[in-house]
């Protein structure tokens, strides 16, 4: 396969890719957009974060709710958004300890020597 034809492809894939997150700030950034809208938006981001793809996102929304992604309204997505604060406190918490860890391993190493 030529490479040129290769290269431009991946050029418009990104910067689809860059579009669609700059759509997906403008809406969380937008005080009028309507509710549901922004609160998807903002589990879009949050999610991709916490898991990576879109598609895992909307999967893991409509487990969550019970409910497919189109149909989610404001609670349900409020739902979810909770989840996210759950599992973002956890791994905060997670960190949190291990950062304690890693500093009594590094003052029981420093006693020793």
């Amino acid at each position: 396969m030529n490479t040129t034809i290769v290269n431009d492809v991946c050029t418009n894939v990104n910067d689809a890719a860059a579009n669609a997150k700059a759509r997906q700030r403008t809406t969380l950034e937008r005080p009028d957009a309507p509710p549901v809208r922004r609160a998807k938006a903002a589990i879009l981001r949050i999610g991709e974060l916490l898991h990576g793809s879109r598609e895992d996102v909307i999967a893991f929304t409509e487990a969550v709710t019970g409910v497919a992604w189109d149909a989610c309204d404001q609670g349900d997505l409020a739902a979810v958004l909770a989840e996210y604060r759950v599992m973002i406190h956890a791994i905060d918490d997670k960190k949190a300890r291990h950062g304690r860890h890693r500093q009594e391993r590094a003052m029981k190493g420093a006693n020793y020597a």
